[in-house]
């Protein structure tokens, strides 16, 4: 079984009509781990430009809230598969190679 968890980090906000605050950015982690211990995760970010026609005070946000707004606008159903299918690449860990640029290859 696979355990997803949305995590806020951090919110950012702005200020309207000098007193209301509205968010404008939220960090934000989806994590995946599987019952063995295996763990993936994905860092994101949502952001806003305006406030919504459904205003809530800074103050009054609630972490659920917040997290159905990352939930309504990202397509996390495809960043879980993602990191499921990153667990279940081989347990060997990964290594990279600096390669020569393909298109500078051998010259004439």
């Amino acid at each position: 079984m696979i355990s997803h968890i949305l995590k806020i980090v951090s919110l950012h906000t702005e200020t309207v009509d000098a007193k209301d605050k509205f968010v404008v950015k939220v960090d934000w982690k989806l994590s995946a781990t599987k019952d063995d211990g295996k763990s993936a995760s994905f860092d994101g970010c949502s952001i806003w430009s305006e406030p919504g026609e459904a205003f809530t005070p800074f103050e009054q946000l609630t972490e659920e809230q917040v997290k159905s707004w990352i939930e309504f606008c990202e397509p996390l159903d495809a960043h879980r598969l993602s990191l499921e299918q990153q667990m279940n690449w081989s347990n060997e860990p990964a290594t990279s190679q600096t390669q020569p640029l393909p298109w500078e290859g051998a010259q004439a």
